[in-house]
């Protein structure tokens, strides 16, 4: 399963600071509904992004082409938490 393959999350935006910030606490909001306490949550910015960094990586929904082929979900709505666990 692949829930069970991520043990790293990285929430990315363009500068690392307001809107990374913003979503590393709805997907720590996410895990916690779905009960997954084991996976560490981080933020940073696009710059930061690299394979070895996380499992998977989120970002804004216009942000993920940016990606190219690292594991990335793009959010619509960066602070909606039920939205980002049925993800």
């Amino acid at each position: 399963m692949i829930r069970q393959a991520i043990q790293k999350i990285m929430c990315c935006c363009g500068n690392g600071v307001g809107t990374s910030l913003i979503m590393q606490m709805t997907i720590e909001e996410a895990l916690e509904y779905l009960g997954m306490d084991d996976i560490e949550v981080s933020f940073g910015s696009l710059s930061d992004i690299s394979a070895d960094r996380a499992d998977l990586f989120i970002v804004s929904q216009e942000l993920l082409e940016s990606l190219g082929d690292l594991p990335a979900v793009g959010l619509e709505d960066l602070m909606d938490s039920e939205m980002a666990a049925e993800l």
